[in-house]
């Protein structure tokens, strides 16, 4: 008998215990969910607070490189633009089911050239040259060769390659993609 009130007076104990380290546990976890959302709300916000001085460092290499297309009087080396109208070529493609397709490209750019003093007559008599060089080029694409930005830096390196090669020297400096829209 004694054994049967010992165990009775221990049941009511043991779901006490049993229910407060249950109440200890869901509060042990609402403790580190609180710093958890705490710690990435910080990082978050640290994460903002440091790409505001990367933002504004890109807006400096920015200025910086606008200030060296404008001229000499900026600081940098005067440089010349040659404005090519826009370019229609067929690239390949695919459709949405895999099948091959044709696909048109109309590009826009402008091609910043050195010593535009002395080489201004080079370009212009060189121009129609270059947009063959340039066309020629753009019809090999395939449309996966301009996804994303690695796409356009090797576009852009290519069409440099090529208009060094047609002018025969290294006074093409840039291609400034000004549109480029696929169909």
């Amino acid at each position: 008998m004694v054994d049967a009130a010992a165990n009775e007076d221990q049941e009511p104990q043991g779901r006490d215990g049993f229910l407060g380290r249950r109440r200890g546990l869901i509060l042990v976890a609402l403790g580190l969910s609180v710093v958890a959302l705490a710690g990435g709300a910080w990082m978050g916000l640290s994460g903002r607070q440091a790409a505001a001085p990367a933002q504004d460092a890109q807006s400096a290499v920015k200025a910086a490189a606008d200030a060296g297309h404008g001229g000499a009087a900026a600081g940098g080396p005067a440089l010349g633009m040659l404005d090519f109208k826009d370019i229609v070529a067929n690239i390949s493609g695919s459709s949405a089911s895999g099948q091959p397709a044709e696909r048109l490209m109309k590009i826009r750019f402008d091609m910043t050239y050195s010593d535009p003093e002395k080489s201004k007559a080079l370009m212009e008599k060189k121009k129609p040259y270059l947009r063959d060089a340039i066309l020629s080029y753009l019809r090999q694409l395939h449309e996966a060769d301009l996804r994303g930005s690695d796409g356009l830096f090797l576009l852009k390196a290519e069409l440099l390659k090529r208009a060094r090669a047609v002018v025969g020297s290294d006074a093409p400096q840039e291609f400034l993609i000004v549109d480029l829209v696929m169909q």
